[in-house]
């Protein structure tokens, strides 16, 4: 009988000793709801574009001190990552983990919870922010069935003339692949799309480090809207009448987004005479050239 009190002893502290290995912390962090300022950590799930509002969030952090607190008390390592609670599941803050493997492959689940978010993190007391994978540079990024939310800075790569200590604070994602799962996102080809694909939301193409002289968008595409702009480096783009919407801008480089009227444009912009390749031609200020047949 003593055996088996014994047995079972030892049994439930290896249980216990194994749950408390799968903590990312010894805090209780289950009551992150109600902690100051985790509504206004979560404002920017709908801060993104005005069609897909969880794209491209604008990380309330830089604009909310009681989200920069909620930050700076709910965020933990966990592997690889430092998070924090975000609705149901967690945001991925920071990848802490060795990019030169060539893919980054974001987990399902981190500390019991399903990543939900891609987010950032703060740099000298919120005067600045990096995107969670800041410093890696020409690898895939693997992204889950779970990932719903992508914040602005998660593909942020930079453009015009930067030191060598000012790239670390840049992201180069050459290309992307989504689990088939994931009912939000899907990749073709490196490309990420809307998961109906009726959407273009980000290709590596378009940097001014892979573009070549041509580009065009695939004829399955209907909102051309890659949040990485399109490089202004002597190329032409040919936009179908497929595409309905565009919402994206020509990267001028030191330039910034603003376009200048002044400067003789580098890229030509191939469509059809009245469409929406048109009209943004003209408001990007670049070289229409209409497609005859």
């Amino acid at each position: 009988m003593k055996k088996i009190l014994w047995f079972i002893l030892v049994c439930t502290l290896t249980i216990s000793s194994c749950v408390t290995l799968l903590s990312c912390s010894e805090k209780d962090y289950s009551n992150y709801k109600n902690e100051g300022g985790y509504e206004e950590y979560i404002s920017d799930a709908d801060a993104g574009y005005d069609d897909l509002p969880y794209y491209n969030c604008e990380e309330s952090m830089e604009k909310s001190k009681a989200a920069l607190r909620y930050y700076e008390n709910n965020s933990r390592k966990c592997g690889d990552y430092i998070i924090t609670d975000y609705e149901d599941g967690v945001c991925i803050n920071r990848y802490l983990g060795f990019w030169k493997w060539e893919e980054i492959s974001v987990p399902e689940t981190l500390d019991g919870k399903p990543v939900v978010k891609i987010g950032a993190y703060p740099v000298d007391n919120g005067e600045r922010f990096y995107g969670a994978f800041s410093g890696c540079n020409d690898f895939t990024l693997i992204l889950p069935s779970t990932v719903k939310y992508i914040g602005n800075r998660t593909f942020l790569f930079y453009s015009g003339i930067v030191s060598e200590d000012e790239r670390d604070d840049f992201t180069l994602v050459n290309s992307v692949k989504v689990s088939e799962d994931n009912p939000y996102y899907t990749a073709v080809d490196g490309v990420l799309y809307t998961k109906d694909k009726k959407a273009l939301l980000y290709d590596s193409n378009l940097l001014w480090i892979n573009l070549g002289k041509s580009y065009t968008v695939p004829d399955f595409v209907e909102v051309f809207e890659p949040s990485n702009g399109v490089a202004d480096c002597g190329v032409t783009i040919t936009i179908g009448e497929n595409v309905k919407k565009i919402n994206t801008f020509i990267d001028k480089g030191e330039d910034g987004k603003e376009p200048n009227p002044c400067v003789e444009p580098w890229i030509v912009v191939r469509g059809e005479k009245g469409s929406a390749a048109e009209e943004w031609a003209n408001e990007q200020y670049a070289k229409f050239e209409e497609i005859t047949n």
